[in-house]
């Protein structure tokens, strides 16, 4: 009867334990990955959601029109709004106002953080429709609205709204 010698044994043991250091390394990367996928997602869902609202021509409690739906996205936040632009008493500015209709709230995924928000760079945005067509605006003004994602101080993906309606990930 013939057995394993020590020597084969130790090399299998080392064989396998390479093997798992570089499966567990890996992990925390692809976790990293899939959670700027997930974050570009939320964001993009929150954008076509706004616009099919307009698209569906839903109503929104509409007190100064014309009323539009708009996402309100912030530098250095994890969370997106979907508002009603001109209700609850304020008046259509293509901005948000706090204490106008909440619509919706998307939360990233913990980690994640929005930043470098373009055109102009400023601490925060609004993509504004217009029901019925919708008509597509942008706060600050632009042609197309750009948002970054960064994880653990590390940037990443970025969600491109254009004029046209589209939302490209990339």
């Amino acid at each position: 009867m013939r057995g394993f010698t020590i020597v084969e044994l130790i090399v299998v043991i080392s064989i396998i334990s390479i093997l798992s250091i570089i499966m567990l390394a890996n992990y925390g990367a692809g976790r990293t990955v899939f959670k700027e996928q997930q974050s570009t997602q939320i964001l993009a869902q929150a954008v076509r959601s706004a616009q099919n609202k307009a698209l569906g021509g839903e109503v929104v409690n509409c007190t100064n029109p014309p009323c539009k739906y708009g996402v309100y996205i912030q530098d250095e936040s994890s969370t997106v709004l979907i508002f009603g632009d001109g209700t609850n008493g304020f008046t259509s500015n293509n901005s948000y106002d706090v204490g106008e209709e909440i619509i919706e709230t998307y939360s990233m995924v913990e980690g994640i953080l929005i930043t470098r928000i373009n055109p102009g760079g400023g601490p925060k945005m609004q993509i504004l429709f217009q029901p019925p067509d919708p008509v597509i605006s942008f706060n600050p003004c632009g042609g197309c609205a750009s948002i970054n994602f960064e994880i653990n101080n590390n940037p990443s993906r970025t969600v491109i709204v254009r004029s046209g309606g589209s939302v490209d990930i990339q």
